[in-house]
């Protein structure tokens, strides 16, 4: 994780594609909507003022869990009837990773199984698409990949990114052993079809406006129509927010917003079979080239050598990371 974060610093921040606009539930929003959490009439209201510019889809990082009031609850179901829209759900882990039948096709026997789904209630679950907003993190709590798939029971369940983008495309996504195929573009995925993250920078460096302004008509029209939307809060201490190389409080919203400008465009990390493949080639390898340089019988010079190649070694991850290719610097170090 360390040295990822390093190559990140190293690479530097970039600009991200201008195809998402984050609408964000933020301080301004709560305050001048009484509060937090919005009540489902605003939250209608603010549906309709996005779906009357026409986005390519309008993707809600909330969960409605439970039913609210009943008179806002049919007003959000109807908005969100005006556009292609995508609902939250959440997969509970409360124990280690299951493993799925040695019968499951190639891949999808990695796939997270979560013990339970919290799914919006069939109110609004009967208005939208559903996808699924988990995270995989390290230790430090840093998000590294998004898993595009997710289990639960018999059923197997989209992301939230990867639901998102079929419902902006049109299309359904198909899944293959390595990846998914979005539209014409094959994005390549780590084990269990795990989408690795790939930052821009941080707060803001994807488009954000405040969901106030969307409210108060104040939005450019041409900052919603034919872009995704991806609604979510960032309220204080009413989102959640994550650690990343760029910006320790990273909201929620923006690292799901990341993922699905990685699937649009293909501009994410590359950590697959073939990766992986180097990383154990590169660790085989590296101990019995130090050992015939160690036993060489000029052993300082042999020294020299070792860290030298150690030192091209870090310099070649660094490369690939800024052309997009996640290699392990740490595994073939360490071994």
């Amino acid at each position: 994780g360390p040295l990822a974060d390093l190559r990140f610093l190293v690479q530097g921040q970039r600009p991200a594609p201008d195809i998402i606009t984050i609408v964000a539930i933020d301080d301004r929003t709560a305050q001048e909507a009484g509060g937090y959490p919005l009540p489902r009439a605003a939250l209608a209201r603010l549906v309709t003022e996005l779906a009357d510019r026409q986005p390519k889809v309008i993707a809600l990082d909330l969960l409605f869990v439970d039913p609210g009031p009943a008179e806002g609850d049919r007003l959000l179901s109807e908005s969100l009837r005006k556009a292609p829209s995508v609902l939250a759900a959440a997969g509970l882990f409360t124990g280690p990773l299951q493993s799925l039948p040695a019968e499951e096709p190639s891949g999808l026997d990695r796939v997270p199984v979560a013990q339970q789904l919290l799914m919006p209630f069939s109110g609004l679950a009967d208005a939208a698409a559903v996808g699924v907003v988990n995270v995989a993190t390290d230790r430090a709590g840093t998000p590294r990949h998004v898993p595009l798939l997710l289990r639960s029971g018999d059923r197997t369940f989209s992301s939230f990114p990867l639901r998102a983008v079929s419902v902006a495309m049109r299309q359904d996504p198909a899944v293959h052993p390595g990846g998914v195929e979005v539209g014409d573009k094959f994005i390549s995925t780590d084990t269990g079809y795990s989408l690795p993250l790939r930052f821009y920078g941080g707060r803001g460096t994807i488009r954000t406006v405040s969901a106030a302004e969307v409210l108060q008509g104040d939005v450019a029209e041409s900052a919603v129509r034919d872009r995704v939307v991806v609604v979510g809060a960032t309220v204080t201490a009413g989102g959640d927010v994550f650690p990343t190389p760029f910006d320790p409080v990273l909201p929620g919203v923006e690292v799901l917003a990341t993922a699905v400008s990685h699937l649009l465009t293909g501009d994410g990390l590359v950590r697959d079979q073939r990766t992986r493949a180097l990383d154990v080639a590169a660790a085989l390898g590296f101990p019995v080239v130090f050992i015939l340089l160690l036993a060489w019988h000029r052993s300082m010079v042999g020294l020299a050598l070792a860290s030298l190649l150690s030192l091209a070694w870090v310099g070649f991850t660094m490369v690939a990371f800024s052309e997009g290719f996640w290699i392990s610097a740490a595994l073939p170090i360490a071994a």
